[in-house]
């Protein structure tokens, strides 16, 4: 072959061709009401629907103060304004199949038998569990896992969370992260410009306010008009919030008007009149009461869940968008959870308390600290899996589904924004 300008043109455009194709974009626009997407294995991750309806209506959604409206969550309303223009057929299972396990026995061991984990305990006694049917492995503190569970579990990308005695969130144990490399670097991206993670923050922040007002309103025996008011407010506030710290400082102050007023949430039957569940302020590390000891082993619970969505995703989870990036701090799994504080680990302390799910035998003091017993971290885990597993009403979709798979779509849409093919965040905000 010989080599002449005319063949080195060529090769020249092919070569500025593969370029231009590598500036692409990896995926390509979803689809707009194919029929094809309902019998698609992959239309919950590609979220067609959802992302079309999000694109197309535009910021017409987000104001900068929230607004008033009607669409439903658990009963209640939701803003109507934030409801995408069209149907958004509901094609995301409202469930997942598989289920968390939780082994916290002491001196338990976990090893692999076939297609099963086998739990083994002290006094000799065995259970078993289905590898197929684990979404993910929890164990509290002195558990053992078999070298062969823990390479099977890591090559099915189960992951595997480690918690102390009193619940604290250590870490996980995985195999090899989703390998959508893209998505982190725009993910690093975004994090180092702070006009983009302030504008995702903002979302973040605006939509935790809203749900603790909700969760205030909902339980509250006599609503107080001047507090409600007040965390609306400050959601108009951080709506409009230039720096980050501004930001910080908007959601610290309404904690702090939440928790002065959480007290009045607890049932005087359960004993908070007596001291048993009272709760002053929001302390940790160590919690010094039921009520915060619950609160912390909650938060560490959701955390961890979390993490997991993230990962499922592709996101690294310990760059965050709000949350600034330290050394062993999950960061982006923080910001995840801040709108699913108080729907989820709040509303479930509130139930354990006052059904009585957790009592007073179901707590140990000890140098300045509350933790729970193993029957009161095994009553209040029973408690939050029913409350992930509770199906709600989508607040901008419309569709039911599960807690845990709320995270999953909320997940999979901080990955659209970050990635510039949502203009902004859809917080997950209740009425």
């Amino acid at each position: 072959m010989t080599i002449d300008d005319e063949l080195v043109a060529a090769v020249r455009a092919a070569v500025a061709d593969a370029r231009s194709i590598r500036r692409l974009p990896i995926a390509p626009p979803p689809l707009v009401a194919s029929p094809k997407c309902p019998r698609c294995s992959l239309v919950g991750i590609c979220l067609p629907d959802e992302t079309t309806a999000l694109t197309t209506a535009g910021d017409e959604r987000h104001g900068d103060a929230p607004a008033e409206s009607e669409a439903t969550v658990d009963g209640e309303a939701a803003p109507a304004d934030r409801r995408p223009r069209g149907a958004v057929r509901p094609l995301v299972a409202p469930r997942e199949d598989r289920v968390p396990l939780y082994v916290q026995a002491h001196g338990a061991v976990i090893g692999r038998d076939g297609e099963c984990l086998k739990i083994r305990q002290k006094d000799g006694t065995t259970s078993t569990a289905r590898l197929r049917e684990v979404s993910q492995v929890n164990v509290f503190g002195n558990v053992t896992i078999t070298t062969p569970a823990l390479q099977e579990l890591c090559q099915r990308g189960i992951d595997v969370g480690l918690f102390g005695f009193g619940g604290w969130y250590y870490g996980s144990v995985g195999g090899f992260p989703e390998k959508n490399v893209l998505l982190r670097v725009a993910q690093f991206a975004c994090a180092s410009d702070a006009s983009a993670s302030l504008a995702i923050a903002r979302e973040l922040v605006i939509g935790k306010i809203l749900n603790c007002r909700t969760l205030l309103r909902r339980n509250a025996e006599q609503g107080d008009d001047g507090l409600l008011s007040r965390l609306k407010r400050l959601s108009q506030l951080a709506a409009k919030a230039e720096t980050s710290d501004v930001l910080l400082g908007l959601e610290g102050t309404a904690a702090r008007a939440y928790f002065e007023h959480f007290a009045a949430l607890l049932s005087p039957r359960t004993g908070a009149s007596l001291g048993t569940f009272s709760f002053a302020s929001r302390n940790r590390r160590p919690p010094r009461d039921p009520v915060n000891a619950l609160l912390s082993f909650g938060y560490a619970l959701l955390t961890k869940d979390c993490k997991v969505a993230l990962q499922s995703v592709g996101f690294d989870p310990m760059v965050g968008l709000y949350h600034r990036p330290r050394p062993g701090k999950p960061a982006l799994a923080l910001d995840l959870m801040e709108e699913f504080r108080p729907l989820v680990v709040d509303s479930v302390v509130l139930a354990a308390v006052n059904t009585e799910v957790v009592r007073a035998e179901h707590f140990v003091h000890a140098a300045g600290g509350c933790a729970l017993t193993e029957a009161g971290r095994r009553a209040f885990l029973a408690a939050y899996e029913r409350r992930m597993e509770t199906e709600v009403s989508h607040p901008i979709f419309g569709y039911s589904l599960s807690y845990r798979r709320v995270l999953r779509i909320q997940a999979r849409l901080l990955a659209r924004t970050v990635q510039g093919e949502l203009r902004r965040y859809p917080s997950f905000r209740t009425r």
